[in-house]
């Protein structure tokens, strides 16, 4: 439990850690002042000042934060100091905020790559080949073997050739319940088998109860590997981000108009569970998840939401259309609430994420 934790507490530092120096790097380098830059959270412990920014270490080990002048007003006033973040162009005040949110992205896309570069690239094969069978499916009962090759589908008497897993996916999905033809190719023998792709399959199969690969790995020559691997964890990332995305849409409007908590949404709680499951597996499945989750972050902070990125960014879109700056106190006061539904919305995740621990340690008797 106490490696969990540690585990745990490393990889989400990480992910803060990383957002926090985005907006620290934008910050100095647009000339904003930064009055804080801390690893972990305050009581501080030790503290450096370097040209008129606090370097602290603090006492609470997780993650870190920044403190840039002038994007807090609590006086209800804003400085009128040139250095101070409300004083700078939208432009400059826009790279400082989407800068933590880039940060994240990027180590998503450095943890995908560095699985590419010792795992190898995929090469599409240009056919599909069975890479196992479940018992007791469509595919075992028909005598589907694992790595035979699918040449051709065969679906009222028109032949098809399939030459990646979308493809097959999609002309079998079309003909559930309906009796298909696949060609295979096994050990140099072509043979025809005929099964019906099931409607209601069970819920760790498909309707032929099959998996497929489309592509296989290879180790390109050294000086190649870091540029298809950095190519091939920018696409990854992309993809997740795209996934994630519409995913939040659905959690979103499942919240708003069924007034239900999905059940795929996992907070604080969870998120140690599955990082301990999956520093078990070993260090390139803990990476994947590190990219995920840190991809999760950035596509998070862009939505519109109090309290993050987004909103401030929103914030900045109003002000350039209407040419004004928002109040301070009425800025302050839509964060304060946005932060007071945030932790509402976790504390009930939090709550499914020990009811649904809870029901898998118990056993029904």
């Amino acid at each position: 439990m106490f490696f969990s934790l540690i585990i745990s507490l490393f990889v989400l530092s990480l992910l803060v850690f990383v957002h926090e120096l985005g907006h620290f790097l934008a910050a100095k380098k647009s000339g904003i002042k930064v009055e804080e830059f801390g690893l972990g959270y305050p009581p501080r412990l030790l503290g450096v000042k370097k040209r008129g920014t606090i370097y602290s270490i603090n006492l609470i080990p997780f993650g870190g934060f920044v403190s840039i002048y002038g994007m807090e007003e609590s006086a209800g006033h804003r400085t009128k100091n040139k250095n101070a973040f409300w004083n700078k162009s939208k432009r400059i005040r826009a790279i400082v905020l989407l800068a933590g949110i880039l940060m994240n992205f990027l180590l998503g896309v450095v943890s995908f790559s560095l699985i590419y570069s010792v795992l190898g690239i995929p090469e599409k094969q240009g056919f599909v080949e069975m890479a196992g069978v479940a018992e007791n499916s469509p595919a075992e009962k028909a005598g589907i073997k694992e790595n035979d090759v699918v040449t051709q589908l065969i679906i009222n008497h028109k032949s098809l050739i399939i030459k990646d897993n979308q493809e097959f996916i999609e002309i079998i999905n079309q003909n559930l319940g309906q009796e298909v033809e696949l060609e295979l190719e096994r050990e140099g023998e072509r043979r025809v088998i005929v099964l019906v792709p099931r409607k209601e399959p069970p819920a760790s199969e498909g309707p032929l109860g099959v998996a497929i690969v489309d592509s296989k790995t290879i180790q390109p020559v050294f000086w190649q590997r870091p540029f298809l691997s950095l190519w091939w964890g920018l696409k990854e990332a992309v993809g997740w981000a795209g996934a994630i995305f519409f995913g939040v849409a659905k959690m979103i409007y499942e919240l708003l108009f069924k007034k239900i908590i999905p059940q795929d949404v996992t907070g604080p709680v969870g998120i140690v569970q599955v990082t301990s499951n999956v520093a078990k597996a070993g260090i390139l499945p803990l990476l994947q998840f590190i990219g995920v989750l840190s991809v999760n972050l950035s596509v998070l902070n862009l939505l519109p939401i109090p309290a993050l990125d987004g909103s401030r960014l929103l914030f900045l879109a109003v002000e350039a259309v209407t040419g004004k700056k928002p109040k301070p106190k009425t800025e302050k006061l839509i964060h304060a609430l946005g932060m007071i539904v945030l932790l509402f919305l976790m504390l009930l995740i939090t709550v499914q994420d020990v009811s649904r621990i809870f029901k898998t340690s118990v056993s029904p008797f």
